[in-house]
This record gives structure tokens, C-alpha cells and sequence, in this order.
């Protein structure tokens, strides 16, 4: 199977076919549409727990960690490209949180102007605002979209170009993976080549 998403928690409900749907456009998206991946939607206290794990300074849950499988000499240069048991290469396992993600929307956002849409209706408009400011070193600002389903779509967007071999750790990097980020976000939401890193204020 090239995607596999598994819901491993039941404290808040999620729409299974809409990331299911993300996460198909996105891998099409970045050319590796012939690769496995693995979205898992999990609890505050799993996650927690793949935090202490892999990232041992940092405490509690957090909205979104990837773990690739493979080395990669440089972003999207892998010096390995394992397969997968079905036969397929591997591009990896994204892990989300759903309960972190909407407590820290709903604290950017009234809960009257929370909006489920399917993730194709929001605007790219923070995205390349934060691309043309520079921002901080995260890529993009999930919690800004107009949408709950647009902050799960920058999300998935932003582990699936961690898979990719990109990081934000410095600013150099952070800048590479803005670009891309752009490009994917503005592939699934019917951009026109290049506008999405055009600042819009």
C-alpha cells in the first residue's frame, strides 16, 4: 500500500478520508507518488512520549514529528532509498496529534470561526506572507490559517518535506524549506506556477 494512515487515538475526531486525501496530493505533489508512506494520528500522550524519545530537550506533546527510514546526502539525495515490505520505497512515518493541533488552533481562533472545509479551500496567503517577511525559522504558520483543515494541510505539508531531507535548524536551511513547503502548498491548492511566494498584503 503507498499510504497507510492509522488513527490510534479517539479523544478527537478527525476526517480519515480528508488527510487520507492530503497526504496522497502531497507525496504527487513532491514526485513520490510510487513511495510508501505512513501518516499515524495519535494521542497528546504518545506523542509525548516520541518527544522524550527522539527529541530529549524538549517536554510534552507537540503537533507533528516525521522519522525517515534513510540517509539523505542533501534534500531530496538519498544515499539510500530502502524498500518498503509491499516492494515500495519507503519515504517514511509521520506522526500528528490531533488534540495539540486543534487546542493550539482554537487558542489562535474563536470557536464560531473554526471551519472543517476540505483542505483545498484555504488561502496560501500566510504561507508566502511568511516567505516574503522571513518569519521565524518553522516554515509556515499553521495556526494562522483561516481553517482547522488548512492548519492540518500546512502540517502534513511540513512533516512530508522533513521526509524529503529538509530541516529549518538554521537559516539557510529554514529558507530551502520555506521555498518548498510554498511550492507543495501551493500545488495542492490550485496555485498558478510561482504566485505562491508572492506576498499578497
Amino acid at each position: 500500500m503507498a499510504l497507510l494512515l492509522r488513527v490510534t487515538q479517539r479523544a478527537v475526531a478527525v476526517d480519515r478520508r480528508a488527510l487520507f486525501d492530503a497526504a496522497t496530493r502531497t507525496k504527487a505533489a513532491a514526485g513520490h507518488n510510487d513511495w510508501a508512506l505512513s501518516v499515524n494520528i495519535v494521542s497528546d500522550r504518545y506523542m509525548a512520549r516520541l518527544n522524550r524519545t527522539y527529541r530529549p530537550n524538549t517536554r510534552g506533546a507537540t503537533d507533528i514529528l516525521s522519522f525517515s527510514p534513510h540517509a539523505l546526502s542533501a534534500p531530496e539525495r538519498w544515499s539510500d532509498a530502502p524498500e518498503a515490505a509491499d516492494g515500495l520505497r519507503d519515504l517514511g512515518d509521520v506522526f500528528m496529534a490531533p488534540a495539540f493541533i486543534e487546542r493550539r488552533f482554537r487558542a489562535r481562533h474563536s470557536t464560531s470561526s473554526v471551519s472543517r472545509s476540505i483542505f483545498t479551500a484555504t488561502s496560501t496567503s500566510s504561507v508566502s506572507r511568511q516567505l516574503a517577511t522571513g518569519g521565524d525559522l518553522e516554515v509556515a504558520d499553521p495556526y494562522g490559517e483561516p481553517s482547522l483543515a488548512g492548519a492540518y494541510e500546512v502540517l502534513l505539508v511540513h512533516g512530508i518535506v522533513h521526509l524529503l531531507g529538509y530541516d529549518h535548524q538554521a537559516p539557510a536551511e529554514a529558507a530551502l524549506m520555506r521555498a518548498r513547503e510554498v511550492q507543495l502548498l501551493g500545488l495542492l491548492r490550485g496555485a498558478p506556477p510561482g504566485s505562491a511566494a508572492i506576498d499578497d498584503r
